[in-house]
């Protein structure tokens, strides 16, 4: 299995295509780990819904390397990816 790290600032469309694009062309199991800088446009709660997800929710906006330290905190497989959500595949 594989843990993914994202994080994420407003931007639920964007988000929500970067989860679809995951599930429809991931051929392995993988956990999702979002690291939400306080969206105001209830991505959290998107993502809160979803079974393979683990939700970072930040009290603020912080910068993408301490954000990917804290989703390295909460990773629990070997193989980490850090991925930005604009990746998706049509």
């Amino acid at each position: 299995m594989v843990s993914i790290i994202t994080a994420i600032y407003n931007q639920k469309s964007m988000n929500e295509l970067f989860y679809k694009t995951l599930k429809e062309n991931t051929h392995y199991p993988f956990e999702l780990i979002i690291v939400d800088n306080n969206s105001t446009d209830r991505c959290n709660e998107f993502f809160a819904q979803k079974d393979n997800v683990v939700l970072v929710e930040n009290n603020g906006n912080y910068n993408y390397p301490y954000n990917q330290i804290v989703g390295l905190k909460r990773a629990r497989h070997e193989v980490v990816c850090l991925f930005n959500n604009d990746i998706w595949y049509h």
